[in-house]
């Protein structure tokens, strides 16, 4: 019989093919007899031959800058002592530790020109066995300790394409050939604890070694506890993979997918670190005081789009007279919005409600520019690190009386996720990714249609994240509204698949009463919107519903008078080849394929539009459909009239048209039309200023048909 059995080493603290050890065996023959034999002999040891590794590792920096630590003793009887090495760039330095002991503790002195430290505790065995590494100690000159228990290790070659998962946590990074610049043993494992500046939902994920660098990204996959949701979120969509940078201990977002069904978070990364599911919390305290310098300028104060939504910052309530300058109705006017569906502009009355407080705004124009530069005190935080001010149903005008600009994200992930955009105005509106600081001046437009009493605004600056949470998927059609080729408005159509586009919620538009045009979508009757909540900005629907065609109400609104162009972008991603704006009063059809503008011309009141997307044939068939059967001509109106009446006629077909006036004597005092008119219905005005009292009558000539309708005009 022939036994070889690898046992101690005979030197040196690492392992290979080449190192000799010695080995003892002890068998019994056939014949039961007992005999012992010891050789030397090359091999590799046996992994559980060596001391266990270190665990129940704890440590503390204490006021005189002595670094304490403690861990559970080993189990090896041939022990011979402790190593506590630093860790840098993922190796350990065993040949310079920084204290060795016998007892399962150890002291020493923190670097003074180091930030952190990573530690490392060996067991050593009298053959200088090594234990395997363990649990890794992160150390801060602040007094911060975080401790990693390295639960699974795996040795990836720069030329394949590997997996590693732990099996403990679900965890797991799939790392593509080459992304690796060398040979590396992948760790990962878990924190003890959530480092400071976020919310986890399950455990915080080490993937190590911390600090690697990749030639490419790598995915990750970490889990997610769906019954510890953070505080303020509702919805695991609203999850987002948080990566802790632990050179300046800060955590950032990264752009995530959420698997609901696998429970996991799903991004990618260009090095290692911790991970997280969760959202980062509010940190950080506000200064007792701060500068408020805001500068808002009105324009001329003459047109609607001269108001601006103004605030002020911190904790105080100040009126708004004392601001505004000059006298009510002669130099400045303003108003707010109570939320009410009619009649919601309170025009300025002197009372209490016109005082601007923490979270609040208003209306305002004047002749001269708003100026305002004090110092203020910042309003107090509740325990979460949050700001909070009060809301009513509906429309509200808000602001952030903190001295911080805030992500809008973040304020939705605080306040139970999804919740309508901010949308500020300079004339025209557009949507906040960022709530900016009153200290500015600056108040927004905010429906809520959550039935929020109060809105919390947490104290996070804005930029904290290292990418925002990635925007919807699907195909994208903009449709901008441009004055005078100024953008006023921009309205999104967004196909999907059909789960993603059911996730997603419309975004309501603000209502027009300041803006000089817009062009928004239109609420079905099913969508349980109040009259202010009608019109969208941007809708979601299902992309398979589309592949035929597409056709959605739209409303414009703009001043009489004023010409406005509308230009489409993004049909090239789409599979249409044609986008049209249908008139369905007239018929008429404003063609949108080619990337030029289409010019419209407002009527001071909301003018019906239809959207159409699709081939040339749909396209026709949509026309088609809203073209009049027969030629008719209505009644003029109003009638009888001073000084100026409308005339209304309907043409299913292109056709020469003549428009003419007589009075009772048969002279012809007007030529109203006499030119080809393309197929819709068509309004002509008659102005009779110039006229006397009396019966007048209107001879249209289309084509072969003649009809005559009386008009009376009374002075």
């Amino acid at each position: 019989m022939e036994v070889h059995v690898p046992t101690t080493k005979a030197s040196g603290t690492e392992t290979d093919d080449t190192d000799t050890y010695r080995f003892r065996v002890t068998a019994e023959n056939t014949d039961a007899e007992s005999f012992t034999e010891t050789a030397p002999m090359q091999g590799f040891a046996l992994d559980n031959l060596a001391p266990p590794k270190v665990k129940g590792t704890t440590g503390e920096l204490n006021e005189d800058n002595i670094v304490v630590l403690q861990w559970d003793p080993a189990n090896a009887h041939d022990l011979q002592e402790y190593l506590v090495v630093e860790e840098q760039a993922g190796e350990p330095l065993l040949d310079d530790p920084l204290v060795t002991s016998e007892e399962s503790m150890a002291e020493f002195t923190f670097p003074g020109d180091r930030d952190h430290l990573r530690i490392l505790v060996y067991a050593r065995d009298i053959h200088n066995n090594l234990s395997a590494k363990g649990e890794i100690l992160q150390l801060s000159s602040d007094g911060e300790v975080l401790n990693i228990d390295v639960t699974t290790t795996r040795a990836v070659d720069p030329g394949t394409s590997t997996v590693v998962e732990d099996e403990n946590t679900g965890a797991s990074v799939q790392i593509p050939q080459g992304a690796l610049a060398e040979k590396t043993r992948i760790e990962m494992g878990t924190y003890d604890t959530v480092p400071g500046g976020a919310d986890a939902s399950g455990p915080v994920i080490h993937l190590g070694p911390s600090g690697t660098v990749f030639e490419e990204p790598v995915e990750i996959r970490v889990p997610y506890d769906p019954m510890m949701l953070p505080e303020g979120i509702s919805r695991e969509e609203d999850l987002v993979l948080l990566r802790f940078e632990e050179t300046d201990r800060r955590w950032v977002e990264l752009e995530t997918t959420v698997d609901t069904d696998q429970k996991l978070l799903i991004g990618k990364t260009d090095h290692f670190s911790g991970f997280a599911a969760g959202i980062l919390r509010a940190s950080g305290t506000p200064p007792e005081t701060f500068s408020a310098s805001a500068s808002v300028l009105f324009g001329d104060a003459s047109k609607s789009q001269d108001y601006r939504l103004v605030a002020l910052p911190g904790a105080g309530s100040t009126p708004l007279d004392e601001i505004a300058g000059g006298n009510h109705e002669v130099d400045w006017q303003a108003w707010w919005d109570d939320g009410s569906d009619s009649d919601y502009l309170v025009e300025y009355n002197g009372s209490d409600t016109f005082t601007l407080s923490p979270g609040n705004g208003f209306w305002l124009t004047g002749t001269e520019p708003l100026e305002y530069r004090e110092s203020v005190t910042s309003v107090q935080l509740n325990e979460l690190s949050q700001a909070t001010i009060p809301l009513h149903e509906g429309w509200n005008i808000i602001s952030n009386p903190l001295d911080i600009d805030v992500e809008w994200a973040r304020i939705e992930q605080v306040n139970g996720g999804e919740l309508q955009p901010a949308w500020g105005f300079d004339g025209a509106f557009s949507q906040a990714t960022v709530l900016a600081s009153a200290a500015s001046g600056q108040a927004f437009y905010f429906l809520n249609d959550q039935g929020l009493e109060e809105l919390r605004i947490p104290y996070v600056e804005s930029g904290a994240a290292e990418k925002a949470k990635p925007v919807s998927s699907g195909t994208r059609l903009r449709l901008v509204l441009s004055v005078e080729d100024r953008p006023a408005s921009v309205t999104t159509l967004v196909l999907a698949d059909n789960e993603e586009a059911g996730k997603q919620s419309d975004v309501v538009a603000p209502p027009p009463v300041f803006e000089q045009a817009s062009l928004r979508f239109v609420a079905g009757d099913n969508a349980n919107r109040t009259s202010r909540q009608s019109r969208l900005s941007t809708i979601f629907r299902d992309r398979a519903l589309a592949s035929q065609g597409i056709r959605y109400a739209m409303t414009l609104a703009a001043e009489e008078g004023a010409t406005v162009q509308v230009r489409a972008e993004g049909l090239e991603n789409m599979d249409a080849t044609h986008v049209v704006l249908l008139n369905p009063n007239t018929g008429r059809r404003y063609d949108l394929s080619g990337g030029k503008p289409a010019e419209l011309t407002g009527t001071g009141s909301a003018t019906e539009l239809v959207l159409a997307v699709g081939n040339a044939d749909y396209i026709d068939a949509q026309q088609q459909g809203m073209l009049p059967e027969q030629i008719s001509v209505d009644q003029n109106y109003p009638n009888p009239f001073n000084p100026a009446t409308t005339l209304r006629f309907a043409l299913p077909a292109q056709s020469q048209v003549s428009v003419q006036v007589y009075d009772v004597l048969g002279r012809r005092v007007a030529t109203l039309v006499d030119w080809i008119r393309e197929a819709g219905i068509h309004t002509v005005r008659f102005d009779a200023q110039n006229q006397a009292s009396g019966l007048y009558f209107a001879v249209f000539q289309i084509g072969d048909r003649r009809i005559i309708q009386k008009m009376t005009l009374i002075k």
